[in-house]
């Protein structure tokens, strides 16, 4: 009697861990899933951190303009578009290239033929670091 409640006791113990694990794999599928689907990548105000870029062209076959249309790659390795909401530039006109940014502004997915890029960032704020 003592050992099928021990058997008893054990199989619930067994199951309980197994239900909690099973939940955990869920739940950590469900995070991860809304995580693709960061704010980094839809229509609206977003903040992106990364650093400041000439965008690369699309079509690196034969010879390349010496331009450097402004961007930012984030941490992801997407390169975004930059435009300035203020007439004079005083937003993207003194981007630190190459260094680390956070960049504030309105963002709009878009596909260029030039750059490669996943959208544009209509910049309201430029803070370093």
């Amino acid at each position: 009697m003592i050992k099928k409640l021990q058997r008893r006791s054990s199989l619930i113990i067994l199951a309980s861990v197994v239900v909690v694990f099973v939940t955990a794999v869920v739940v950590v599928a469900i995070q991860s899933k809304s995580s693709v689907k960061a704010p980094s990548t839809q229509n609206g105000e977003i903040v992106v951190k990364g650093t400041a870029v000439c965008l690369p062209h699309k079509n690196t076959d034969g010879p390349q303009t010496m331009e450097c249309a402004l961007g930012i790659k984030d941490e992801k390795g997407r390169h975004y578009a930059l435009s300035d909401s203020d007439d004079t530039y005083k937003n993207v006109s003194n981007l630190p290239m190459g260094e680390s940014v956070e960049v504030k502004g309105v963002f709009e997915k878009g596909d260029s033929t030039t750059y490669d890029t996943i959208g544009t960032l209509k910049v309201t704020s430029v803070t370093r670091g």
